[in-house]
């Protein structure tokens, strides 16, 4: 497990390019990486996690797993959302995942979080499954995710 920094930018655009490699497919197979100023931004930011796992002896990137650290108004200041996580198709969600959990987790514990949230699609049983055998609970209604733009 590795999170990013500094140096690390090629990875953004190698996740871009290989899109459609990770995640339950039915995505874009390309995306546009961020440009050489936004990618250096993005692994600096200390309130950005984001955890890589690499395959031993191969160096095949398996998966990853990025989110951002939210201040609360009440309860406790700070918590985590995390936003995505994706599995490389040649790679069992189930053992790859639960890793990358585990190290956005450690990362998350590093900054002194304790609680975070995730929201996932009920239709995805493969994700779902992997946060519940996580020890993450599920809330009793359907959520929606909206994009919004500004």
């Amino acid at each position: 497990m590795h999170r990013l920094g500094p140096g690390d930018e090629w990875v953004l655009g190698h996740l871009a390019r290989g899109n459609g490699r990770f995640g339950a497919g039915g995505g874009e197979d390309w995306l546009p990486p961020l440009g050489t100023e936004d990618a250096a931004e993005f692994v600096k930011d200390r309130d950005t996690i984001c955890v890589i796992a690499v395959e031993e002896g191969t160096d095949q990137l398996c998966g990853f797993a990025y989110g951002g650290v939210l201040l609360r108004r009440h309860t406790w200041l700070k918590h985590v959302c995390l936003y995505e996580i994706g599995v490389d198709r040649d790679h069992k969600v189930s053992e790859v995942g639960m890793r990358l959990l585990e190290g956005f987790a450690a990362e998350a514990r590093e900054m002194g979080i304790r609680r975070g949230f995730v929201v996932a699609q009920a239709s995805n049983r493969e994700i779902v499954d992997l946060y519940r055998d996580f020890g993450a609970a599920a809330s009793a209604d359907v959520d929606l995710l909206f994009g919004l733009k500004f």
